[in-house]
């Protein structure tokens, strides 16, 4: 089980939601953070597993 506050708050977004926190991240003038980017992308990749997985 993954305990992080950014974990619960993800958790909490609806489809829609998620996907435009994707979009947000995936821009290069919001995000310059690659890690982060990296992890939107393998939640995205999961994201039928992830709900259910934490």
């Amino acid at each position: 089980m993954i305990k992080s506050p950014a974990i619960e708050i993800i958790k909490t977004f609806s489809k829609d939601e998620f996907k435009r926190f994707a979009e947000f991240t995936e821009s290069p003038y919001f995000n310059k953070n690659s890690n982060l980017l990296k992890a939107v992308k393998y939640f995205k990749k999961i994201s039928p597993e992830f709900r259910r997985m934490i």
